[in-house]
């Protein structure tokens, strides 16, 4: 009888604890360059919360914005996902993202540590809806004889736009 109570307790315990399963966090990304640092971030995050597993899914940008946008409306989304300022007016708009800001302000997050502006660009209208995780930046090169040809004054480079309009956005 001893042994069938210690058996059953043993049993017991080991279903109480196979039967708390850990968190999984679903992280989307869609660099295969940016893969193994992501791969590196998530073991050494495991190693410190060993309850919480983070799993990684990497899409080549040709496909990462049709398979994120059917997860949305699947509800197969992931859970964090890298965004891109020329798509994140469109899930703000579509209300696709949470604000993070009282998270931020919960855990202390530092804001000051990124390059002005950056942190303010993944806000709108006193809500958070990302962190920067990198930056980069963007120039146009011409070839003066060409845009001399073509009619262009170099001047008229000075008002493009990279990104369309949130109302041309939200319209669509």
């Amino acid at each position: 009888m001893y042994r069938l109570r210690n058996l059953l307790f043993a049993s017991l315990s080991l279903a109480t604890v196979s039967g708390h399963a850990a968190t999984e966090i679903n992280y989307w990304l869609w660099d295969v360059l940016q893969l193994p640092a992501y791969q590196a971030a998530a073991a050494a995050f495991e190693k410190a919360n060993p309850d919480i597993k983070v799993k990684i899914t990497q899409t080549s940008w040709g496909d990462y914005w049709t398979t994120l946008s059917t997860g949305f409306v699947s509800g197969t989304a992931p859970d964090v996902f890298t965004d891109h300022l020329s798509r994140y007016p469109e899930f703000v708009a579509n209300e696709l993202l949470v604000d993070i800001g009282p998270l931020i302000k919960r855990d202390k997050v530092p804001t000051d540590v990124y390059l002005g502006g950056l942190y303010e660009l993944w806000g709108k209208e006193g809500k958070q809806y990302g962190l920067p995780k990198d930056w980069d930046t963007i120039a146009i090169i011409y070839n003066k004889a060409m845009l001399e040809k073509a009619g262009v004054d170099p001047k008229e480079l000075n008002d493009l736009t990279w990104n369309p309009k949130e109302e041309e956005l939200s319209a669509n």
